[in-house]
């Protein structure tokens, strides 16, 4: 059985009055029932009210407050974390998107990273072909220097030749 049904009243207004429990001083924890429009501060509200519990006792009242106290201090204590809360939600939220962003660079600088290793390829196949040439030069340029060699000798043979036909009066 609920305890509200236990005390089912209804008040002059004809609803049924709430079981209310008081945190103030001096019926700190004390239960009573009161209707609903018991506050409204007009002539013609019902102003039913009674108490349900006895006077409280001043070790009770000690004790109430320390629980009303210690309520308030708990009360705060979960605002605080609620506000903790809500600021690790905030952090999370910049973090994943600073992640994404992070990311996003990441596989900017992965597309980029791969497009300089594909020209990197392309130059050191251009240097070998680079290269080829230079030793296709180098050689050629060697036998070129043969011939000159060669062609010079030739010509001294010839100067010489003639030299001795002159002497001789051959020509």
């Amino acid at each position: 059985m609920n305890i509200q049904e236990h005390f089912n009243v209804q008040c002059g207004c004809g609803v049924e009055a709430p079981l209310r429990t008081t945190l103030t001083n001096p019926n700190v924890g004390r239960r009573f029932l009161e209707c609903v429009n018991y506050k409204i501060l007009s002539d013609n509200t019902c102003k039913y009210f009674d108490w349900v519990d006895p006077p409280t006792c001043e070790r009770g009242k000690d004790f109430g407050n320390w629980i009303v106290k210690k309520n308030m201090d708990l009360d705060k204590d979960v605002e605080d974390l609620r506000k903790q809360i809500l600021h690790v939600k905030k952090t999370d939220t910049d973090l994943k998107g600073e992640i994404r962003v992070l990311k996003e660079r990441e596989n900017e600088f992965g597309q980029k990273m791969e497009q300089w290793q594909k020209r990197n390829a392309e130059l050191r196949v251009k240097m070998e072909e680079v290269k080829a040439k230079n030793m296709s030069l180098r050689g050629g340029n060697k036998a070129m220097k043969e011939n000159i060699e060669l062609a010079n000798l030739k010509v001294k043979c010839f100067t010489a030749l003639v030299v001795i036909l002159v002497g001789l009066g051959i020509v």
